[in-house]
């Protein structure tokens, strides 16, 4: 039997693995608007002086690529044992809320300039506090690097047969890599209360 303790935290860290992937587009960006590569045709050129001029496109490259390996982690563990399996009696398709996420946190994110210790300082505190309100809100499935990745969203109503009984599942959110249809036989792996990666069986 798992320890509650120990799982819940590795729920917290999966969470906070798919936030940190979903501002990827968010890193992309900075990087591209911020690199200052003139400063490699400085005579007096340093290590220091390109990380100094470069320091917010280098923070935002380290957790891009902390995302990309997260990524990576997160479609392994998905491959391994299921949890649970259910028959899906009704699916709604619902990838727009990745567009939701975008237009909502991350673009308005590009807006600010990043000119100055302030700006980054001002970054920081938005990144913690919308990280902060993803995580217990239960948003992380709102991702749209997952969508651009080949993820689908989905709301399912679904049930499975335990010793002959019927027990439905309703208003299941779904996170699948393959094109769920309704009398699909799902098999799910639980990410958070009501909130499952699922994989149609065969």
């Amino acid at each position: 039997m798992k320890n509650n303790k120990g799982y819940s935290f590795l729920r917290v860290l999966d969470k906070i693995g798919l936030y940190i992937l979903s501002l990827w587009v968010l890193f992309l960006s900075i990087i591209v608007l911020k690199s200052d590569l003139k400063i490699i045709s400085d005579t007096n050129i340093t290590l220091w002086k390109v990380i100094g001029a470069n320091l917010v496109p280098l923070i935002c490259l380290i957790f891009g690529v902390l995302g990309i390996m997260y990524y990576f982690c997160f479609d392994y563990k998905f491959k391994g044992t299921i949890q649970l399996q259910i028959k899906a009696e009704e699916v709604k398709n619902k990838n727009y809320e990745h567009l939701t996420f975008l237009v909502t946190y991350i673009i308005p994110l590009l807006s600010l300039s990043y000119n100055g210790l302030r700006y980054c300082i001002v970054l920081l505190i938005l990144l913690i506090f919308i990280g902060a309100l993803y995580v217990k809100t239960n948003l992380f499935y709102m991702n749209p690097s997952l969508a651009l990745l080949g993820f689908h969203l989905y709301e399912v109503n679904g049930y499975c047969l335990i010793e002959g009984e019927k027990k439905e599942y309703k208003n299941l959110i779904v996170i699948s890599k393959k094109i769920i249809i309704v009398n699909n036989d799902i098999e799910l792996l639980q990410l958070d209360d009501e909130i499952y990666y699922g994989r149609p069986n065969g």
